[in-house]
């Protein structure tokens, strides 16, 4: 009985070690081209995370600026505004004091409803002032962004 190995040559085993070795650095490459493949597939879905990431804020940010009440645009309009809360604020304690003056005895139902008026228009005047120094200084930290 012959031996199968017998039939082969020496340059049949050296071609046999040659396509050995060629599939072990096939297999080293294709090992390293599919790390290579995973790593710029976990980069590509981790960039396609911050881009969602982003967008929502974006989306965030724009929504809250729609939200937003509308302040005045320049400083002047912010004077204005405050001039325009003066007046009826000065306007209320001139009544008021027209009412004390000639209204007889101070406990008048009208004098108390004008100055509970005048408390509420006050009141309101100073949160409206303190919202638009509020706004104000909002607008000047925007500013200097």
């Amino acid at each position: 009985m012959h031996d199968k190995t017998s039939y082969f040559t020496p340059s049949c085993f050296q071609m046999r070690d040659e396509m050995i070795e060629n599939i072990r650095r096939l297999s080293d490459l294709l090992e390293s081209e599919t790390k290579r493949l995973q790593a710029a597939n976990n980069e590509r879905e981790h960039w396609e995370k911050e881009a969602r990431d982003l967008k929502n804020a974006l989306n965030e940010q724009r929504r809250l600026l729609e939200e937003k009440p509308r302040i005045p645009e320049t400083d002047s309009e912010l004077r204005a505004r405050c001039e325009e809360l003066m007046r009826e604020n000065a306007e209320l304690a001139a009544d008021l004091l027209k009412k004390e003056r000639f209204g007889g005895d101070g406990e008048s139902r009208e004098l108390r409803e004008l100055e509970q008026k005048y408390l509420a228009e006050a009141q309101n005047w100073r949160r409206e002032r303190m919202a638009l120094e509020n706004q104000i200084e909002e607008l000047r930290s925007e500013l200097n962004r």
